[in-house]
């Protein structure tokens, strides 16, 4: 029993973290969002949506972090390592997001998997797509970058580089 309740803090120490930073990241670009949106005297409010992405992008991360196709750079350069990561997990993610509207519009009007397809592609705004895309490659990199940087130096190591104040000669 000890070592399922040890397994399940650990899981949710380090899922915390990783919503956070996904929480900020994906509030960032629905506050652009609503600021663009608030220009032309339209409301936008998706608090709900940046909650729940964050909680499901991170969870997403925790299990490809621990698949063998997510490890299959780690002894290369650390820019290889990065690039791989970044695009694994933004394709993966935008296959969510496209999963998560095909789901939607197939339950609520009523069509097959043909016809929703159809409905996705001519439908969806192509600009937002490449928005979710940009935004999710963007935030995905500065994570692995920083994540890489991590595992490279070690746990703690990167936490005293960034907050060690820089002794003057």
């Amino acid at each position: 029993m000890k070592k399922v309740f040890a397994f399940i803090v650990h899981e949710f120490k380090e899922m915390v973290w990783i919503t956070l930073y996904f929480l900020f990241a994906f509030g960032f670009v629905a506050l652009i969002k609503f600021l663009v949106l608030s220009q032309n005297k339209i409301e936008y409010y998706r608090v709900i949506g940046v909650l729940a992405g964050a909680a499901i992008m991170s969870k997403i991360i925790m299990i490809l972090d621990k698949t063998k196709l997510a490890k299959a750079f780690k002894e290369d350069a650390l820019y290889k390592n990065i690039l791989f990561k970044t695009v694994l997990y933004t394709v993966v993610a935008v296959l969510f997001v496209w999963l998560e509207h095909a789901v939607k519009i197939w339950i609520n009007a009523d069509y097959n998997w043909a016809e929703t397809l159809h409905e996705i592609q001519t439908h969806r705004d192509p600009n937002q797509m490449a928005l979710v895309i940009s935004a999710s490659f963007v935030t995905l990199l500065i994570y692995n970058t920083f994540g890489s940087i991590r595992e490279y130096l070690g746990e703690k190591s990167l936490m005293r580089w960034l907050l060690k104040a820089k002794i003057k000669e």
